[in-house]
């Protein structure tokens, strides 16, 4: 452990020296989310392999830093770069944490084994009531419709008014 941290301290003091950002004195997940958030993916790279950190581990850093950073593109490309080890749920959840309501709702539909219930709740915590129709209509719950009905503002009469015709359908 002792030769684990005079590794990770000489990586700081080396990379803190070379690019005058300072490194030195933080945690091997601070250190991580520091390069991540200054796009240094040579040092990133460097820093999995020589610490032997687990993808998940480093999928779960590097989505929350994104996050925190409001990078969301770079976060919705790391979400396709490959299968995600640890699932896409994290991603809305750490996006949820941090208020990002608008950028959650395009990992649910990214989810799976998750049940109906649970991604229709998903969609009415981020005020996504268009999704949510859509889902309960697919999934013909003519009592999540009225449910949905009653939370859509007053100011939003297509969405009442889809609702109603969804209703009527089923």
């Amino acid at each position: 452990m002792l030769n684990r941290q005079a590794k990770l301290y000489q990586f700081q003091e080396d990379f803190s020296a070379q690019y005058q950002v300072e490194l030195v004195g933080l945690t091997m997940d601070e250190t991580l989310a520091k390069l991540i958030s200054t796009q240094q993916h040579k040092q990133v790279t460097k820093i999995l392999k020589t610490f032997k950190i687990s993808d998940k581990k480093y999928y779960h850093i590097k989505c929350k830093t994104l996050a925190k950073e409001r990078k969301f593109d770079e976060l919705y490309n790391f979400a396709q770069e490959r299968k995600s080890p640890i699932g896409y749920l994290p991603f809305y959840n750490y996006l949820m944490k941090e208020k990002h309501k608008r950028e959650a709702i395009v990992y649910i539909s990214m989810l799976s084994g998750v049940p109906y219930s649970k991604r229709l709740q998903m969609h009415l915590k981020c005020g996504s009531f268009y999704d949510a129709i859509q889902l309960a209509t697919k999934e013909k719950d003519i009592q999540s419709l009225k449910k949905i009905y009653n939370l859509i503002p007053s100011n939003e009469p297509q969405l009442k008014t889809l609702v109603t015709e969804n209703m009527s359908k089923l």
